[in-house]
């Protein structure tokens, strides 16, 4: 308010705007800096490892590696957790010492308990094998994973087929990991806002379309995979 010699002077009791912030200026104004800072890695350590019957099948770093903490204790791991960012291959290294290139990430981002190799998981189709591969060990809902096949030799990587659409990852429950049950691929999805029961995917192999198509959903209803 404006005084009578041309001055300003507050009034009491009147209110200031309410300032509005987004979630991102939210999030980014009450950051803890304490964990803002990272280190860089130059190591030609992997850091996920599968152990096929004719090779190894291994997630190696293409240059330098980003190394944080998490920060805060969180769904997807604990305060002391590593955040493993960069570039990487995934290499199939035969028993004959040859090697071919599977798949590239330009970035990845990895949350691991400890700094040691992740151990892929690891599927049995009768005589080809099939390899998980999860970059973090917790989530809120579901884990993310890829799937990588092991035929003849050769490695590749699955891609999802759902409706005609394919997907290079699907989600699994944090609590159960995928399986393979007369020779078909079973998921059990993680519970989202919204459901009351998870449900249960199984996919059937096409080994030479290097796809595992959805043919069944089905909600689990307190039953066990067979």
């Amino acid at each position: 308010m404006r005084r009578k010699d041309g001055s300003f002077c507050t009034v009491m009791g009147t209110r200031r705007p309410r300032i509005l912030l987004s979630p991102e200026l939210a999030s980014w104004i009450n950051r803890d800096y304490r964990f803002e800072s990272f280190k860089l890695l130059r190591t030609a350590k992997p850091r996920a490892v599968g152990a096929s019957e004719q090779g190894e099948l291994v997630l190696a770093p293409r240059l330098e590696e980003r190394l944080q903490r998490l920060g805060a204790p969180s769904c997807l791991g604990k305060e002391y957790d590593y955040r493993i960012t960069g570039a990487y291959d995934v290499l199939f290294k035969r028993a004959d010492g040859t090697e071919q290139i599977v798949r590239s990430f330009d970035e990845l981002t990895l949350i691991r308990p400890d700094t040691e190799p992740i151990s892929m998981d690891k599927l049995t189709f009768g005589s080809y094998e099939a390899f998980a591969f999860m970059p973090a060990y917790a989530d809120c809902h579901g884990l993310e994973f890829y799937l990588f096949g092991v035929r003849d030799g050769e490695a590749f990587p699955f891609a999802f087929r759902l409706d005609g659409t394919d997907r290079d990852t699907f989600e699994t429950s944090p609590g159960r990991k995928p399986q393979v049950v007369g020779g078909k691929l079973v998921v059990e999805s993680g519970m989202a806002a919204g459901m009351n029961t998870p449900l249960r995917y199984t996919f059937q192999p096409d080994w030479n379309a290097r796809t595992m198509e959805l043919i069944r959903k089905e909600e689990v209803r307190s039953q066990p995979v067979p």
